[in-house]
């Protein structure tokens, strides 16, 4: 009864926040969506489609205009494909030209029927390894693999994304061959306190701590200036799985925001029954949605199970 009670408050005290909300207001027109996450690369995609107004007809899209500026200097963006997938679909431009670390990229997508769409990033430093080893460890009825990532924190304010990739090699004795499968693993974080999201509060609320696509983001906040930080990476236990890679990634201010943004819709477990009310994802799209976010990569080897 008291749980009850206190959620009830909490329900209050939600609905006093939004006492003027209007769903029309959200989105009453059609806005183009752009996706660009330029790194230090040869070649950048440009995903263009447009949003699902919640009044109205959607605007189908046969070409745009889209341009690409690195420090400045204008790149042409040359179009590529049309993906569709039950009845949606995008446009993909590419342009071809290097990006190294520290160019501002600037995006802009033009089309006759829509306000023109911007939005800028740069590319970051590729982020510092300090040392990578796999043990394995016991932990609430569970065995992992754990990986201890220590990487090297800056003076400056950075955001990080941390995924790790298990390979996955079946044999197929009929034609000799072997074949190697590459997967997104998920991570345990309960005992990682970087990536464990939950306060007293919401763990109290039953709040999920899913990260999109088991891309875990974090920053570093919490590490000392000029400081190391030993990640504990906990991989449950797979026969099939004999090895690990880890991809470190430094992102952007405004991609680690929106893939926050992503992370706490899906993780908002009380919203899915009405009790609060979810805001649209963060996006740097002037005049648009989606995200141009910048990021730099540093690999692993891999790591053998023992």
């Amino acid at each position: 009864m008291r749980k009850l009670s206190c959620i009830m408050i909490l329900v209050v005290l939600l609905v006093s926040c939004h006492d003027n909300m209007d769903l029309s207001q959200l989105q009453e027109k059609d806005q183009l969506v752009v996706y660009c996450f330029p790194t230090s690369t040869d070649t950048t995609e440009i995903h263009v489609s447009t949003s699902i107004p919640v009044n109205g007809a959607r605007i189908y899209l046969d070409s745009v205009n889209a341009s690409f500026e690195i420090n400045g200097k204008r790149k042409t963006a040359y179009f590529q494909k049309k993906i569709e997938n039950n009845n949606l679909y995008e446009l993909v431009y590419y342009v071809v030209g290097k990006l190294n670390i520290g160019d501002k990229v600037s995006v802009k997508v033009m089309e006759d029927r829509f306000s023109e769409t911007t939005a800028t990033t740069f590319i970051p430093n590729i982020p510092d390894i300090q040392s990578v080893f796999m043990d394995s460890v016991y932990n609430s009825g569970n065995f992992y693999n754990q990986i201890r990532l220590k990487l090297k924190s800056s003076q400056n304010k950075d955001y990080f994304a941390i995924r790790v990739i298990g390979r996955e090699e079946s044999y197929n004795g009929d034609v000799d061959s072997t074949y190697i499968y590459l997967r997104t693993q998920e991570i345990e974080t309960s005992n990682e306190p970087i990536l464990n999201n939950y306060s007293m509060g919401e763990t109290s609320f039953n709040t999920d701590n899913d990260f999109y696509h088991n891309l875990y983001i974090f920053d570093n906040s919490t590490f000392g200036h000029d400081s190391t930080y030993t990640l504990h990476l906990n991989v449950k236990s797979k026969a099939y799985i004999n090895s690990y890679k880890v991809q470190l990634y430094r992102i952007t201010p405004e991609l680690y925001h929106f893939i926050k943004s992503v992370n706490d819709i899906g993780n908002n477990e009380m919203g899915d029954y009405g009790m609060s009310f979810v805001q649209p994802s963060y996006t740097n799209i002037i005049n648009g949605l989606g995200v141009v976010g910048g990021y730099a990569l540093k690999e692993t080897g891999w790591l053998s199970r023992k």
